[in-house]
């Protein structure tokens, strides 16, 4: 969907890529007040007790320098982190299209479709929309030997 008349990226669920059951995913979406690109959740907050949209009403846990572009994988710029204060610049976001061109996009965990999907190989236990994850271990063991499922 869109808000703001831009396009609005919302997280989904990385078993099926489909909507989430009972989590809410984060999205990011421009922030017309304040003209940036902004990552936000509805359930993260940057105060103990109080959900604070900023002044510009956005609230925002990571967001772009001003910006006029209306692809969100076109922003060049440094992007701002709430990290207990704001970080500016210090990490580095790289956002690009997710469809795969071959098997590599895949992590070689599976398959590239044609519709630029990767379709992960059960075998490998692999999921995420890279293959990018694994199954939690069924069991761990402690330095006696004992076995926890």
């Amino acid at each position: 969907g869109n808000f703001n008349g831009r396009p609005r990226y919302v997280e989904k669920n990385k078993w099926n890529g489909g909507e989430f059951a009972a989590t809410v995913g984060a999205e990011i979406v421009f922030c017309k007040e304040s003209g940036r690109w902004v990552f936000t959740h509805e359930d993260i907050y940057k105060h103990v007790s109080v959900k604070i949209k900023g002044e510009d009403g956005c609230g925002w846990l990571i967001q772009s320098d001003v910006s006029v572009e209306y692809d969100l994988a076109n922003i060049q710029t440094n992007w701002m982190f709430w990290t207990g204060s704001v970080t500016m610049g210090a990490q580095n976001v790289e956002i690009v299209c997710n469809k795969c061109q071959d098997e590599s996009d895949c992590n070689y965990q599976g398959i590239c479709l044609d519709e630029g999907l990767c379709l992960c190989d059960s075998r490998q236990e692999s999921f995420g929309s890279r293959c990018e994850l694994h199954t939690a271990c069924n069991s761990i063991y402690d330095d006696y030997q004992n076995r926890y499922d």
